[in-house]
């Protein structure tokens, strides 16, 4: 499914990848935000690339994980690739 980006996830570039945290009911830091980091809610990635949104679950709730999809990703697309 492609979406327009949404206000709160800053658009970079012409191709971005980004971790943000999609928080359960039952979490505390709810109120916290897209971005933060310490609880173990999942994490997921928002892609933008040639024009196009995705977001895309990292399967995993551990951000330090994600990220490093998050740079695997941005690093297999590269400058001028695409």
């Amino acid at each position: 499914m492609i979406t327009e980006p949404e206000a709160s996830v800053p658009v970079l570039g012409k191709e971005t990848v980004e971790v943000y945290v999609r928080h359960l009911k039952s979490c505390r830091n709810k109120s916290a935000g897209k971005q933060h980091r310490k609880c173990g809610c999942p994490k997921y990635l928002y892609i933008y690339r040639q024009g196009k949104v995705r977001r895309v679950s990292a399967k995993t709730g551990s951000w330090t994980k994600a990220q490093e999809q998050a740079d695997g990703d941005s690093a297999a697309v590269g400058p001028g690739a695409g």
